[in-house]
């Protein structure tokens, strides 16, 4: 546990008030730091750190979206202002002690379990995915090859052409379990890079994008009583394919062996898509599976990296060890369907 900056604290007072409580929460492998304010005279609130460099360059992204949009407010938003009106999150932002800090509403819930989502939770979750995209459709960049795809097809391609010093790295690997794990990660790229990075290529015709989480995946999820109380962390939010959000939550939230769910969630997410936006900016089930088990692939490549260089990632390693666990077990899925 990390006291608070007493700058961030003063800042924080000026903000909210006299303050009840200050709680360190524990956020599993996010490299930020999250605290719950309780005010004594307001209802609670979440602050989570950003590293300065970070945020700048999300927050130009955020002032050059506001200004297109001629709605500046005096202390910026870190998320699009419309959000608001699905979850009445008023996020703010503040600069203290070499870090951005970003104050919003405090949601009681917490995450479902893996596969543990039904039809109903994720209903729920792809409702507000339709809502948010909705009220995106305003600030629409037509005619560009979404940023996400471009990134996971070159990411393929340098993978494929870099083989053989991938193998150098996995070979010097210390530890017994972070070797095996990573070369099953790499061994399931080397099999299916060709019909992946084919199927991505495929998928990058420029289309319509706007502003999306980028991150909606199962620990960012907060239930309470069986309903979607919180969508929080939009640390990653940037104008891309709207498609990505379906896939990131997936990704992280139901087996990919169950396959009917998959396809059942795809298809609920694309008939309000095509009901809400002035055209589909959906894809084909098929290649919405390719585009997730890429996704997942070159996730596990990442996690497998910092594995296999504790020096370099201060997350615990056992919770590392879960998370890819995870992955390799969704990319197992695509192999039995």
């Amino acid at each position: 546990m990390q006291a608070l900056d007493s700058k961030v604290f003063e800042a924080l007072h000026r903000t909210v008030g006299e303050i009840d409580s200050l709680d360190e929460i524990e956020v599993g492998l996010s490299s930020s730091l999250v605290w719950k304010v309780v005010p004594k005279h307001a209802s609670s609130f979440a602050l989570k750190s950003f590293p300065l460099s970070h945020s700048l360059e999300r927050l130009t992204e955020v002032h050059t979206f506001q200004q297109r949009m001629g709605s500046i407010d005096q202390v910026p938003k870190l998320i699009p202002w419309s959000l608001e009106d699905l979850l009445g999150s008023k996020p703010l932002l503040f600069k203290a002690a070499d870090s951005w800090w970003e104050l919003s509403t405090w949601h009681d819930g917490m995450p479902i379990g893996f596969d543990r989502f039904g039809i109903e939770q994720i209903g729920q979750v792809i409702s507000i995915l339709n809502r948010m995209h909705s009220l995106s459709k305003s600030w629409v960049v037509n005619r560009i090859v979404s940023p996400g795809i471009r990134e996971r097809t070159e990411q393929l391609i340098a993978f494929k052409a870099n083989s053989i010093r991938v193998d150098r790295d996995v070979a010097q690997v210390s530890e017994a379990e972070p070797k095996e794990i990573l070369r099953g990660i790499v061994e399931h790229g080397r099999n299916r890079f060709d019909r992946l990075i084919t199927s991505l290529q495929s998928s990058m015709e420029p289309h319509s994008c706007i502003w999306i989480c980028r991150d909606v995946q199962r620990e960012h999820l907060l239930f309470k009583d069986q309903l979607l109380r919180g969508f929080i962390d939009f640390g990653a939010s940037r104008i891309d394919a709207p498609i990505l959000d379906l896939v990131r939550f997936l990704s992280t939230s139901v087996p990919t062996s169950n396959r009917d769910l998959w396809f059942e969630a795809w298809s609920l997410y694309m008939k309000g898509d095509q009901k809400n936006l002035t055209e589909p900016r959906g894809i084909p089930f098929e290649r919405f599976l390719i585009l997730a088990e890429a996704s997942l692939f070159l996730s596990g490549l990442y996690w497998c990296n910092q594995l296999a260089q504790p020096e370099k990632y201060s997350k615990p390693s056992e919770v590392i060890r879960q998370r890819i666990h995870l992955i390799l077990a969704q990319l197992d899925g695509f192999l039995v369907n």
